[in-house]
């Protein structure tokens, strides 16, 4: 599947969704959807050609980053989905004050192209 492929399917879902290059160890954001763009409060060009880490990483406690990226090499490795949970109060837009501990379920998948290779992580 191509990235406008990916793109196509993804644009209306209403599930907040990023679609990253396989570069490891960058993980290049190619697109996210407006759902991942009002989740999170962020612009297009604030993410899109950015790695990964760099955008997310320094609002990630350690643990968080540590599940996110075995996350990613499980997809790299094992081209099957994973799901990992990380604090939504510093990945998200919660408030900063909050009282209340928050928590967001990420659900990652590999696109695989017809070489069966991951063109795509999800």
């Amino acid at each position: 599947m191509t990235l406008s492929g990916v793109k196509s399917v993804l644009r209306m879902s209403p599930k907040a969704t990023i679609i990253l290059f396989p570069d490891y160890p960058r993980f290049t954001i190619a697109d996210v959807n407006v759902a991942f763009l009002e989740s999170y409060s962020k612009k297009p060009k604030e993410l899109i050609k950015n790695g990964f880490f760099e955008v997310f990483g320094e609002n990630l406690e350690d643990g968080d980053i540590k599940s996110i990226s075995d996350s990613f090499d499980h997809v790299l490795t094992l081209k099957t989905a994973v799901e990992t949970r990380v604090h939504k109060s510093t990945f998200g837009s919660i408030e900063q004050y909050s009282k209340h501990i928050y928590y967001t379920d990420i659900e990652v998948f590999p696109v695989l192209n017809e070489n069966n290779e991951v063109a795509y992580i999800i």
